[in-house]
C-alpha cells in the first residue's frame, strides 16, 4: 500500500512540473506513428471527412442533396475510387483476423494527382459537420489544391494539420489547469488511444476533442481563479 501511494505521489508530481511535456512526447511519438502507419483512407471514416474538407476548401458550405435523399457533393474521380478499394478491404462480419492487402491500382491511383473529372458522392455522415471542426485541414486544403500534389501527399499533409492543431489546443488546454487537480482528467482524456488516433487521421473529432477540453480548463480556471484580472483573459479564451 505505501509502495502504490508513493508511486502516486510521484506521478502527481511529475504531471503537476511536466503535463505540457509529456502530452506532446507520447501525442508527436504515437501520433506520428498513426500518421504513417495508418493507410490512407484508413482512419475512421476518413474518406466521407476528406470529401466534406475538399467541398469546404472551395467555398461550399453546405452539401448537396442527392437524387438518393442523401448528402454529398462532386469529388474527383480517381478519389473516390480509392475510397472504394479501401470498402472492398474492409473486415468482413465475423472476420476475427484482417490484413489490409489492397491491389495495385490502390497504389497508382495514391501517386496521381486530383483528376479534373468529378462525379457525385454521399458522404452524409461528416456532411452534418461544422466548417469549425475542420479550420485548419481546410486551409491547408485550400494550399494543397492550388499545388500539383499527389493524392498521397495530401492526405499526409492533412493528417500533420490535424495533429499539429490537436496539439495546440492540448497545450493550451493544459496550461490552462496547470495549477488545478484537473490536469490530471485533462491529460487523460488527451492521451486516450481513440484521441491519438484521431487526432493523427483526417476526421473533425480531434478538433472537437480538443476544443471541450479547452472549454473544460477554461471553465476550470474561471471558477477557481481568484484574479479577476486573470478570469477576464479566460472570458476571451
Amino acid at each position: 500500500m505505501f509502495k502504490i501511494t508513493s508511486l502516486l505521489d510521484i506521478l502527481n508530481k511529475l504531471i503537476a512540473k511536466h503535463a505540457i511535456t509529456i502530452f506532446v512526447c507520447v501525442t508527436v511519438a504515437f501520433g506520428g506513428y498513426f500518421v504513417l502507419a495508418t493507410p490512407p483512407f484508413m482512419g475512421i471514416d476518413e474518406a466521407a471527412h476528406f470529401f466534406r474538407i475538399t467541398q469546404l476548401s472551395k467555398g461550399q458550405l453546405l452539401s448537396d442533396k442527392l437524387p438518393s435523399g442523401q448528402y454529398g457533393g462532386l469529388v474527383s474521380s480517381n478519389i473516390d475510387q480509392i475510397s472504394r478499394l479501401v470498402i472492398d478491404q474492409l473486415p468482413k462480419e465475423n472476420q476475427k483476423r484482417h490484413v489490409f492487402r489492397p491491389p495495385a491500382e490502390y497504389y497508382d491511383l495514391l501517386r496521381q494527382a486530383p483528376s479534373k473529372s468529378q462525379v457525385l458522392v454521399p458522404f452524409t455522415g461528416s456532411a452534418v459537420y461544422s466548417p469549425v471542426a475542420y479550420l485548419p485541414m481546410i486551409g491547408s486544403m485550400f494550399v494543397v489544391g492550388k499545388l500539383d500534389v499527389s493524392i498521397a501527399s495530401t492526405i499526409f499533409i492533412l493528417r500533420i494539420t490535424n495533429l499539429i492543431a490537436f496539439l495546440a489546443l492540448g497545450i493550451l488546454s493544459l496550461w490552462l489547469v496547470r495549477s488545478s487537480q484537473s490536469r490530471w482528467f485533462v491529460l487523460a482524456i488527451l492521451l486516450l488511444p481513440m484521441s491519438l488516433f484521431e487526432a493523427a487521421t483526417i476526421n473533425g473529432d480531434a478538433i472537437l476533442i480538443g476544443l471541450t477540453m479547452l472549454f473544460f480548463s477554461a471553465l476550470v480556471r474561471y471558477i477557481y481563479d481568484e484574479h479577476p484580472s486573470r478570469k477576464i483573459v479566460v472570458i476571451v479564451v
